[in-house]
């Protein structure tokens, strides 16, 4: 008998589909930190009698500036789809927001379904309001895709999805 079995959803391609356009978010922290350029390499000019601290500030200035740009690709898009993020398991959601250099996420959370009350859906984000508290996800999926998503999985609960 396995406890933690899935449950099964049909969802057309449609529901499914990539998002086309980049987060705000995404293009926001790129222009950022493309800004930071000048900053860096004066700070690097600076640092060029101890080696090593130039190399390590170029090197992190080198991976931020890496993962900004990935971001607004569209391989980051179709590598991270809202299954990904949100599972539905017995008697629970299982979820994890977007977060970090490149496609790393944060942690696992498990929220009793008995406990959600509402859902509020928005572009490339969601908040699950349960009896005691609210879940913040970030997620890189329009509104239409998410709401089509969560009420498929959720279609036999009585949860207000918005």
């Amino acid at each position: 008998m396995n406890w933690k079995a899935k449950k099964t959803v049909q969802i057309s391609a449609n529901q499914m589909k990539v998002v086309n356009a980049a987060r705000a978010v995404d293009v926001m922290l790129a222009k950022y930190t493309l800004l930071a350029l000048p900053v860096v390499v004066l700070i690097m000019v600076l640092t060029l009698s101890w080696p090593w601290l130039t190399l390590i500030i170029g090197g992190g200035y080198l991976v931020a500036l890496s993962s900004c740009l990935y971001r607004l690709t569209a391989l980051f898009r179709a590598r991270n789809p809202i299954s990904n993020f949100i599972h539905r398991q017995q008697g629970q959601l299982r979820v994890c927001s977007l977060a970090g250099v490149y496609d790393l996420h944060g942690p696992w959370q498990s929220i009793p379904l008995h406990n959600i009350r509402h859902i509020r859906v928005y572009d490339h984000r969601m908040c699950i309001v349960t009896s005691n508290s609210e879940c913040e996800l970030s997620l890189v999926a329009t509104r239409d895709a998410l709401m089509a998503y969560m009420r498929a999985i959720m279609a036999d609960t009585q949860v207000d999805i918005t």
